[in-house]
């Protein structure tokens, strides 16, 4: 007599992959082999599982979980933890973990991260090639200071240190990657009148000076970087300069005095004042986005100048309406408008001095005022003051409101 299937013992190990198991169909009365009821393979009923296949699987241990190669097993909770280092809920320690060797960054929730400088051979010539235009710093800025007694400028590393071997700064000069691994600053005394900015033109004016990096073949001990300035921004070389300290076109530094040929590199810009008289002495402002850059530029701000009147006729009374000038480059930009008033002529000429010397010869035009606008034009009497005429050299006539007017540019 058949036995019912419920009333079979329960197999007491899981079966191997060749074992039979018996796919009762309980529609089928007869039991026969012809029957619907069949017979399976153990392996065949559960298959291995694939990306593709559900089935049976094998657990991952620790060690092939840390391994990170095998392909068949599934990974465990205990396993992922095992492979992983993490942190603690606030993100300041390993949590039961051997901690990688170095510190851990951030120990509060409000710390900085710290810049990283990356290390001296990443930027050696022939290590590295990246096309960075010729004067900008990488690591590097200037800091200018008045002393009391002078003014200083410094090159300082972002940190605000001095650079170093361990903390350099880098520069294209000239077409070359340089590194800057010691202190470099220049500092002057008050007492002289630096590039003329003590004149009755500028003294106590703000002018923007032009920050160079000189590679300078003539130090002692090789050739080597010092740090000037002047009031030209597109100094190339060192005979593109004056080395006449009282000249406009000066070019102030320390040291061994440089070769005609020694490049130069404009990094950036500054404002500072010179007082007149005897003391010369130097100021700064409070330094902003607008009166200090710290990249190479090669334009002045639009500054102020004062406007020193004479003429061929007595004037008095001026009543200044503009007087500014730009900087740019080899050129410079003068807008200015005047009157005065002129007594004890007639005489045809009425003068001021510009802010930089424009080459000999130079001949301007402008507009002039009196009884009636008319043209004028100007000329280079001597080699700061311009002359100014009516457009039909007649005279300006004596009263008030007599005087030129005009936007003028000129080589310097």
């Amino acid at each position: 007599m058949p036995q019912k299937l419920t009333a079979r013992n329960s197999l007491a190990a899981q079966p191997a992959d060749g074992d039979l198991l018996h796919v009762v169909d309980v529609s089928d009365s007869t039991d026969s082999p012809e029957g619907s009821s069949k017979k399976i393979t153990y392996a065949n009923l559960v298959p291995d599982a694939s990306t593709s296949v559900k089935g049976k699987v094998e657990l991952a241990t620790s060690g092939e979980t840390i391994t990170g190669t095998d392909t068949t097993r599934a990974v465990t909770p205990a396993g992922a933890a095992a492979a992983f280092q993490p942190l603690d809920s606030d993100l300041t320690a390993w949590a039961a973990k051997t901690a990688p060797s170095g510190t851990v960054v951030g120990t509060s929730d409000s710390q900085t991260l710290t810049n990283k400088i990356l290390t001296l051979p990443i930027f050696t010539n022939g290590a590295i090639s990246f096309n960075t235009p010729r004067g900008f710093l990488i690591n590097g800025k200037f800091t200018v200071t008045d002393t009391g007694s002078g003014i200083t400028v410094a090159l300082k590393t972002f940190a605000g240190t001095d650079p170093s071997a361990s903390d350099p700064i880098y520069v294209n000069h000239n077409g070359t990657i340089r590194t800057i691994s010691a202190t470099l600053s220049t500092t002057v005394a008050d007492g002289t009148n630096f590039f003329n900015a003590g004149s009755t033109e500028l003294a106590t004016k703000e002018i923007d000076y032009f920050v160079y990096l000189l590679w300078n073949t003539n130090l002692v001990g090789g050739a080597g970087f010092e740090i000037g300035w002047s009031r030209i921004p597109y100094g190339n070389v060192i005979s593109d300069f004056s080395l006449t300290s009282t000249n406009e076109k000066f070019f102030l530094q320390v040291g061994a005095a440089p070769a005609s040929t020694d490049a130069v590199e404009n990094i950036g810009r500054f404002a500072a004042t010179l007082s007149a008289g005897a003391g010369y002495t130097w100021s700064v402002p409070t330094y902003t986005a607008l009166n200090l850059i710290q990249r190479p530029i090669f334009e002045t701000r639009p500054l102020s100048f004062a406007l020193t009147i004479t003429g061929s006729m007595t004037v008095a009374s001026p009543v200044i309406v503009l007087s500014q000038y730009i900087i740019s480059g080899q050129r410079c930009k003068v807008d200015f408008s005047f009157t005065v008033t002129t007594s004890a002529g007639p005489g045809n000429e009425i003068r001021f001095v510009l802010p930089f010397t424009p080459p000999a010869g130079s001949v301007f035009n402008g507009s002039a005022g009196d009884a009636t606008s008319v043209a004028a034009w100007g000329y280079m009497g001597t080699s700061t003051i311009v002359y100014w005429r009516r457009y039909d050299s007649s005279n300006w006539g004596t009263g008030v409101g007599r005087g030129p007017s005009g936007l003028i540019e000129y080589g310097i």
